[in-house]
């Protein structure tokens, strides 16, 4: 079962399991004569904490795509339409649930794990995914600034 994450929590969690730049690399593996992340100008530097952050996202990395999971489902969860069954022509809160509803009768950990049986298999999911996905990059390039 998924972890229940807010977008706020999401993000820190990337940013706290991100490993900073300079735990990697060497400001000189940036720029030759770079001694210091300060002689490094700011663009430059933030286009590597991107492409790092690509990199460690395009590898499925842990815990980063279990946080963007769990993000993702949360951003279903909440877009769901509250609504008791009885009013809802299905006949199943699986049904319900896949077309958009959230039974009133159904707790949030029922919806969740219906949210995760079915979430890959529809394009829905693949929109919160996109989002989620954002937000835990965030949190990565955050996370991946250099300490100095």
């Amino acid at each position: 079962m998924t972890e229940f994450i807010t977008e706020s929590e999401a993000k820190a969690k990337a940013k706290d399991n991100a490993t900073p730049i300079n735990d990697l690399i060497n400001p000189s593996d940036i720029e030759d004569n770079a001694e210091e992340w300060s002689d490094i100008d700011d663009e430059t530097l933030e286009m590597e904490l991107v492409e790092s952050a690509e990199i460690i996202l395009s590898e499925s990395q842990q815990p980063f795509d279990s946080i963007v999971f769990d993000l993702a489902i949360t951003f279903l969860q909440d877009d769901l339409t509250r609504a008791p069954m009885e009013d809802l022509a299905f006949d199943s809160m699986e049904k319900a649930v896949e077309k958009g509803y959230w039974p009133y009768s159904m707790d949030k950990w029922e919806c969740r794990e219906i949210l995760e049986e079915m979430a890959q298999n529809h394009n829905w999911y693949w929109d919160c995914h996109s989002e989620a996905y954002n937000v835990v990059f965030g949190g990565i390039v955050e996370g991946m600034e250099p300490e100095e």
